[in-house]
């Protein structure tokens, strides 16, 4: 299995649609460029665009704090992702090393529930939704001790 970014033609699309991104608002359950966006939403937002991704489905409804009351509501979405046919989403083991375009997976709170999500970009830069909006955020030790695991797409 290779990485689905291993091609630079794929690489330099896919950083210009995540970087069109940038600057978007957070908002909770959103998914429109330019008007709001959550964390996991952006980034199937940005695969969607790229023609991995088939389909954004959101649910119904789920709070902002989900992850406080036992949900592993972002564990369940990626697992459940459809891909288009000839890719998959495999879970890494080890975190050591960080290709760009993988989907990284963090938890801040004391449930340990993973509920952040980022996209890695390569030279310790991924890009995230915060309270800032999509923005470009150097990958360093605070995001490092709450890195939770890592997704690759290949093929």
């Amino acid at each position: 299995m290779k990485s689905y970014f291993r091609l630079k033609k794929r690489r330099e699309k896919f950083i210009k649609i995540v970087e069109s991104w940038i600057g978007t608002p957070y908002h909770h359950m959103w998914h429109t460029k330019g008007r709001g966006a959550d964390c996991s939403l952006f980034i199937a937002e940005c695969l969607k665009e790229q023609g991995i991704l088939k389909e954004v489905i959101v649910k119904d409804y789920y709070p902002t704090d989900w992850q406080l009351n036992g949900q592993h509501l972002l564990e369940h979405t990626i697992e459940n992702v459809k891909l288009e046919k000839e890719l998959q989403i495999i879970e890494l083991k080890s975190n050591n090393n960080l290709m760009f375009g993988d989907i990284m997976v963090f938890t801040f709170v004391s449930t340990g529930i993973p509920h952040h999500s980022a996209i890695y970009t390569g030279d310790n830069i991924i890009v995230q939704v915060g309270k800032g909006g999509v923005t470009k955020t150097l990958y360093d030790n605070r995001w490092q001790k709450h890195l939770v695991s890592v997704y690759r797409i290949v093929e």
